[in-house]
């Protein structure tokens, strides 16, 4: 029986608190006036420190979705030469725009440079916006990048990159930016969201004017809850010999494991627990064993049961009704090689492991000796056939 967990509001709630402090000044409610009078919003660059006197490319706007101030990028033409200046605002100090000077066409871009630190995986980027352009075909433009160092390859990897457009709305509408999740498992350590005012590949060379305003820009983490599952390797084995290997095959990054097995006569090895993601186990009595796996995350918890899950056969496997309670075959237990009685010369010879896989077959047994080293340790099934009759046993083989 399987079962997701219920989640708390509060939990969801303080998971979004927590999203929306992830990037400094996102409500865009502090500024300061740089050395050259225009408008710098604090934790922010923009590419007002690069287009030329008389044009700005960001302002403080005082009518905001909420709070007291929004920002407004802008592109516009710059007067007698004619050529376009489209607004960029990065998050972060310390990113660089290259100016294009004269001659037409988007004369700013972003270069490189600036982003803020982030410690969560962050699945949506939500804010709002209004755009107001005099060209039907200009559009704004958002870039969300999301980036881990790897300190193998002395290189950021990518853990996510969206693009963005905005089309024009003459009042504040809501948006939501979604994430894709390129490196599973990965949480980035950085954020770098570019704001732009036009479209380079569109925007006309001059006579434009748009504006992009945003507000409210908030970083959104879906609840992911672990979706618990496992397997087993062997699932079939002899008491106090068989090492039964369990893997966690859980979804979603569990941080915490528990494992219950009914009933509980196990031995935990190589240093491995109830609490271990992949714990080894010897089992101390025969019998079938029903296995739980309960993992658990920040977001949830999940459990999977497995009923009847592992079978367990006394350590001499024998039936001493058998052929291998007799002097047909010896030694067993074994190790690399079985002796059979002379009188079985001729005989056909099967061993067989528990699912009924042949591992070892001779039609006609010419040597009394038989090697069984290339059998791995555990408990197989023996069949003699000989004048169309046949004994069946079982062999435990020890190494």
């Amino acid at each position: 029986m399987k079962k997701t967990a219920i989640f708390f509001s509060a939990m969801v709630a303080g998971q979004l608190a927590l999203a929306q402090t992830q990037i400094p000044n996102s409500n865009f409610e502090d500024w300061t006036t740089a050395d050259n009078g225009t408008d710098s919003l604090v934790g922010w660059s923009s590419s007002n420190n690069v287009v030329m006197y008389p044009v700005r490319s960001l302002y403080k706007e005082s009518g905001a979705y909420q709070g007291s101030y929004a920002a407004k990028v802008n592109t516009a033409p710059f007067g007698f030469v004619q050529y376009t200046t489209i607004g960029i605002l990065v998050n972060g100090n310390g990113a660089e725009f290259n100016y294009g000077g004269g001659g037409g066409g988007a004369n700013v871009s972003y270069v490189s440079g600036g982003g803020t630190r982030i410690s969560i995986k962050p699945t949506e980027l939500r804010g709002f916006y209004k755009y107001n352009t005099g060209s039907a075909a200009d559009q704004g433009t958002a870039r969300i990048l999301l980036t881990r160092y790897n300190v193998d390859d002395n290189k950021r990897d990518t853990v996510s990159d969206a693009t963005h457009t905005f089309s024009p709305q003459a009042t504040y509408t809501a948006f939501s930016i979604a994430l894709p999740d390129m490196m599973p498992g990965v949480t980035p350590d950085t954020i770098t969201t570019i704001f732009s005012s036009s479209n380079a590949a569109t925007v006309p060379t001059n006579g434009v004017f748009s504006d992009l305003t945003l507000d409210s820009i908030t970083l959104y983490r879906a609840p992911a809850p672990p979706v618990a599952d496992f397997s087993a390797t062997p699932v079939a084995g002899n008491t106090n010999v068989t090492v039964v290997n369990f893997t966690d095959l859980s979804t979603n990054t569990p941080t915490a494991w528990e494992w219950t097995i009914t009933p509980n006569n196990v031995a935990y090895q190589s240093g491995t627990s109830a609490t271990s993601n992949n714990p080894s186990v010897k089992f101390t009595a025969a019998g079938t064993y029903t296995v739980k796996l309960k993992v658990t995350n920040d977001d949830g918890e999940d459990d999977i049961t497995k009923t009847n899950y592992i079978t367990i056969t006394n350590s001499t496997g024998i039936d001493e009704k058998t052929l291998l309670e007799s002097t047909t075959l010896y030694p067993n237990p074994a190790k690399d090689k079985i002796e059979l009685d002379a009188r079985f010369l001729g005989a056909e010879l099967k061993i067989s492991d528990l699912s009924g896989r042949t591992l070892l077959y001779i039609e006609k047994v010419k040597n009394k000796t038989i090697d069984i080293s290339a059998l791995t340790e555990g408990i197989y099934l023996v069949s003699l056939t000989q004048d169309q009759q046949t004994r069946s046993g079982k062999l435990l083989i020890r190494k």
